[in-house]
């Protein structure tokens, strides 16, 4: 529910909702989920922190905070590294594991809005209106910045083939002539 206090579950054969879980604050933005377990991870953007919600129980199970991180927004979940990274509109981000422990931070541009991750080699794409940062995530550290490349103005939105590892970014002409999609190559992935 963006802007309130709700996450719906919803019976994917039926389309019939199985349950309401109340979240803590409001303003829910990205959440992802742990294909091993099916734990819902919830960003909470006013109060910047992250929910933990029990898929069997259907309620929250646990809370992480990440004071560090003003408005957390985007929400990515590695599961071969069984690791979060959350960022704030603040220009920082950070890694924890599953129960909270944080890993470390590292500066990022402020305004960071959507990441994609590259599960094959870690990294994140993430856009944030006028560039693209990429960020390597490993193994119970902080993450670390490995590139940033300008892109057209008003880009939020970035996916990664996690076959060929390029970048493809969306984005609109400001005075509303016309919507692109942009392929950025990768020649040599991490």
């Amino acid at each position: 529910e963006d802007d309130g206090t709700k996450l719906w579950v919803i019976d994917a054969k039926t389309f019939t909702l199985k349950a309401t879980v109340t979240l803590p604050g409001h303003k829910p933005e990205y959440l992802q989920v742990d294909p091993a377990t099916h734990v819902v991870y919830q960003n909470i953007a006013n109060l910047s922190e992250i929910v933990v919600v029990d898929p069997k129980a259907d309620v929250v199970r646990n809370t992480i905070t990440t004071p560090e991180l003003t408005s957390n927004h985007p929400l990515q979940f590695d599961p071969g590294l069984n690791q979060l990274a959350a960022a704030g509109v603040n220009g920082v981000m950070s890694a924890y594991d599953p129960s909270g422990k944080k890993f470390g931070s590292v500066e990022v541009p402020k305004g960071i809005d959507q990441c994609d991750l590259d599960p094959g080699t870690h990294v994140l794409a993430c856009a944030h209106g006028n560039g693209v940062t990429l960020v390597q995530l490993t193994k119970d550290s902080a993450p670390k910045v490995i590139d940033e490349t300008p892109v057209p103005a008003g880009t939020h939105t970035v996916a990664i083939d996690a076959k060929t590892h390029d970048v493809w970014i969306v984005w609109a002409r400001p005075d509303g002539t016309g919507d692109f999609y942009q392929r950025l190559t990768r020649p040599t992935a991490p």
